[in-house]
């Protein structure tokens, strides 16, 4: 597995490996809110992932900035990555969604929003120890 298989340890380059690289291929059975999904779309990198119970189908819409497989289902994970690698225009319009995408995923935005709902929630608690 060496000879087909380089594994690089821990990165603090992670920009450098996403830029020289076409796609990203997930093959988590589990996940929760994979953030790496966030960061390729932000690189135009279309995803290739399983889609296991939470996490990669909240972020990928099949077909457009990249692909589910049910999982388990390794024939046709192979199958979409050779469908990415041989159709140009389908890779130009899978890299132009991802991109896209990555705007709902920054994590700017999803900090904002978590706060603003906790926030929301402390205030709704105040107001009903107010009435009672």
């Amino acid at each position: 597995m060496s000879q087909e298989i380089e594994f690089l340890g821990r990165r603090t380059d992670m920009h450098v490996l996403y830029r020289n690289h076409n796609v990203l291929v997930m093959t988590s059975h589990y996940e929760g809110l994979p953030m790496v999904i966030s960061e390729a779309f932000s690189f135009a990198l279309p995803v290739i992932a399983y889609d296991c119970p939470t996490g990669p189908a909240e972020m990928i819409s099949n077909g457009e900035n990249g692909f589910l497989i049910d999982l388990y289902s390794k024939e046709r994970f192979v199958e979409e990555i050779a469908k990415i690698s041989l159709d140009a225009e389908l890779y130009s319009k899978l890299q132009y969604s991802a991109l896209e995408a990555s705007s709902r995923w920054d994590a700017k935005k999803l900090c904002t929003l978590f706060y603003n709902k906790l926030k929301s929630i402390i205030n709704d608690k105040n107001d009903i120890r107010r009435i009672s």
